[in-house]
């Protein structure tokens, strides 16, 4: 179920109906504010004409095949070492040049596309600077200054806001049978982003992440090098997570200062988090080093 993005929803609709559809769009924002969704949501209505989520998508990743079966919309996601490479961007490209069976356009939703490696986005320039009229590219990302700047440019950019806490409260009392004290509490720590809201009521991964990124923002000095000793010894640690679950931490911890000194204090390591998870995006850092360093 779609939340919010009422007047986007609206908007392309429209844009559907009067044929004016762009071929190559980058829908970006923060974590969890229904990005994905809402373009599997226009893939459906492209397909059957109703602007709800259809669940027939042909997903793969490294190591999939070049069999698409009958479907005019596939979604590609990151293998397990978070990358989307070259092999990939080849099928991508396979695809959106056959020509629809049923919808109006062949729809290509990319997710977490800040993993594309720079070798895929080269691949896709083709696609974004010549499209086959029947095609649709749609990348998500929390970022557009992360992809190449020849990719972000051919891009049509969507940003999606965060929901009001409101939005996502009615929807976690109603679609998930949450009492309305928990979800005002899940709709506040969560900024209104329903996806983290739901991860934090469901996601026990999630969870524990979520306490160890408070844990580690608790202790200093010796006692954070040795904590962080520990939890990279762990083979399941994932630095992004962490970094994602110490960012909103963080967030949370500049919501609770009750002082402007404490504020600002709180403010600059944000920045620094924010710094960091960009950077560890793009390039190979040591992820002790860079932890100590904050």
């Amino acid at each position: 179920m779609l939340v919010g993005h009422k007047l986007l929803a609206d908007n392309f609709r429209s844009l559907v109906e009067d044929e004016r559809l762009a071929h190559a769009y980058l829908f970006f924002g923060p974590e969890g504010v229904g990005k994905k969704l809402f373009a599997l949501t226009l893939a459906n209505f492209l397909e059957k004409g109703e602007f709800d989520y259809g669940e027939k998508f042909w997903i793969f990743s490294s190591g999939g095949g070049s069999a698409f079966g009958g479907n005019d919309a596939i979604l590609v996601q990151p293998n397990e070492s978070k990358t989307i490479g070259i092999d990939e961007a080849r099928r991508v490209k396979e695809f959106l040049y056959m020509k629809p069976n049923v919808s109006s356009k062949r729809t290509v939703i990319i997710d977490e596309a800040e993993f594309l490696t720079t070798e895929a986005q080269n691949a896709l320039l083709k696609i974004t600077e010549e499209p086959p009229e029947s095609s649709l590219l749609i990348l998500i990302a929390r970022d557009p200054e992360i992809l190449m700047p020849t990719t972000n440019s051919r891009l049509q950019k969507v940003y999606f806001s965060s929901l009001s806490e409101g939005e996502v409260v009615v929807w976690l009392m109603k679609e998930h049978s949450v009492s309305k004290t928990e979800a005002e509490k899940l709709a506040k720590d969560s900024f209104g982003s329903p996806g983290l809201a739901l991860k934090m009521l469901n996601d026990k991964k999630f969870q524990e992440t979520m306490r160890l990124a408070k844990k580690f923002l608790g202790v200093s000095g010796a006692e954070r090098k040795d904590f962080l000793k520990i939890l990279l010894e762990s083979d399941e640690f994932n630095m992004l997570s962490f970094l994602d679950a110490v960012i909103l931490i963080s967030s949370l911890r500049i919501h609770e200062a009750d002082n402007l000194r404490k504020r600002e204090k709180e403010i600059e390591l944000w920045h620094k988090l924010l710094g960091l998870r960009r950077d560890f995006s793009n390039f190979s850092l040591n992820p002790k080093l860079q932890l100590l360093s904050l």
